[in-house]
């Protein structure tokens, strides 16, 4: 799946890069999944991980 192959790039590519992940869990266990099945819910997704995701956390600071 794809999804897994990502997955195992990051999580290789944070543990490279930063010591705080060697060693101790990347992901969250049980996470939720969201199935992408068209162009336009691939897009919408882009749009939320760029310019809404973590939002709420910046409006706060």
């Amino acid at each position: 799946m794809v999804r897994d192959q990502l997955k195992a790039k990051a999580t290789m590519e944070l543990r490279q890069t930063f010591a705080i992940w060697r060693g101790r869990p990347v992901w969250t266990v049980k996470g939720d999944i969201e199935f992408l099945n068209s162009e336009s819910a691939i897009q919408q997704c882009v749009i939320y991980v760029n310019e809404a995701q973590d939002r709420k956390y910046r409006d706060l600071m």
